[in-house]
Order: structure tokens, then sequence, then C-alpha cells
């Protein structure tokens, strides 16, 4: 996971695959973006970022997706979410501070998962499932599972105390779950995921899944 300096807490996941990088949410800023597609740059040399993933369309995760789509990867969202995105990308360039995409204009490609079909990018080695997600938050959430590293990637679905004090979460009372952790908690069971560790977007902390499972009273 890489995040900014000053933080702008949110954690992006970076997943290497076999020809490619995906990068698991922008997050607010486009230099933010820029610097991370750099960080690619140096530490996976010669592979492409092939896919942004925005967990939904809020500015603090959503809003730095130009310089990656500046940079030719698609940008996969929540099929509610594509006509609010396709603007974003679309907008006028910038007279006063021109981006990554404004300096390198092309026609972004909007790949989206439907509400009720998870959208896969294949790989032999990593590959990344994006699921959506009812929830009481927002209309567009998805949620990503790097299934062969049975690691899964929420934004906004899960208590940021569990990541920082897992212990401190065990005792809390199962009357005082978030609604937010029972809706990923419910979708975790829909899809039947096989998951060790849940990363968050708001959490530099993972938790594994026998921690969250206590949360829950399970």
């Amino acid at each position: 996971m890489l995040d900014a300096t000053p933080s702008d807490v949110i954690y992006v996941l970076v997943v290497e695959q076999t020809n490619g990088v995906v990068v698991i949410e922008p997050g607010f800023f486009d230099l933010k973006g820029e610097a991370i597609i750099d960080w690619i740059s140096e530490n996976i040399p010669d592979k492409p970022i092939t896919h942004i993933i925005a967990t939904h369309a809020h500015m603090d995760h959503g809003g730095g997706v130009r310089p990656y789509v500046a940079a030719g990867a698609k940008l996969i969202v929540h099929e509610n979410a594509k006509g609010f995105f396709e603007k974003v990308l679309s907008r006028p360039a910038s007279k006063i501070l021109p981006d990554a995409l404004d300096r390198n204009p092309r026609q972004g490609e909007v790949l989206v998962v439907s509400a009720d079909e998870p959208l896969e990018i294949s790989d032999e080695i990593r590959p990344v499932v994006v699921y959506p997600v009812e929830n009481g938050h927002t209309t567009d959430m998805v949620m990503i599972m790097v299934a062969n590293e049975k690691v899964l990637y929420s934004g906004d679905l899960y208590v940021g105390a569990l990541a920082r004090y897992a212990p401190a979460a065990r005792r809390i009372s199962p009357a005082k779950q978030p609604t937010s952790t029972i809706e990923l908690y419910d979708a975790i069971q829909l899809y039947q995921l096989d998951v060790e560790t849940l990363v968050g977007s708001h959490s530099k902390n993972v938790v594994k899944y026998e921690e969250f499972e206590q949360f829950m009273g399970k």
C-alpha cells in the first residue's frame, strides 16, 4: 500500500500482474497519482498501468483518476458512477493548472461493474475481481478481491478502529457494529469469498479476517 506525504488518508493498493499493474483507489489528488505512477515506473519497470479502480465516486476516493488515464489505464467503476467519471475525464483542459491528462490528452475508457455481476481482470498469477456492494453509504460502491493473495480491499465499508486497534475492537459489543461493517460482512458471505486479509482505504494497518469475524461476533 502507498500513501501521500502529507497524507490524504487514502491508502492506494498497487497490484502487479503478469503483463501490467492494477492500481486500486486513486484518492483525492492528481499530483498524488503522478507520484505513484513515478513510483511504479521505478519499482515495477517495463509494465504499463492497465487499470485504475475507484471504489466509489466520493471525492476522497475518486478525485485523482485523471493521471492514471493519461498514463493509459482503463478506469473501472460501478455502473452508477459511469456518467460522473466520464464527465471528469472529458472536462475542458485547464489553462491555469493543466494536469497530466490536459498535457497528454486521450480518450479515456471507462469499464463498468454491473449492479449484479462482478468484473474480473484476468491474470495467471494475480487475478483481480471487482464486486458491486449494496450499502447505505453510496449507490456506486465496489470492493476489490486480489483472489490468489486472499486480500480484499474496501473503501468506507469497515470501521477504521478495527484496523488500528484490533484487540480493543474485539471487545466492542456486536450491538455496536457499524452498519457499513455489517454490509461488508454480508457482501463477503454473498460472494463466498475466501478472505485472509482486509485492507481499508482509510486505514494503513490491515486486518486479519479472523479478527474481523471476532469483531462480528462469529
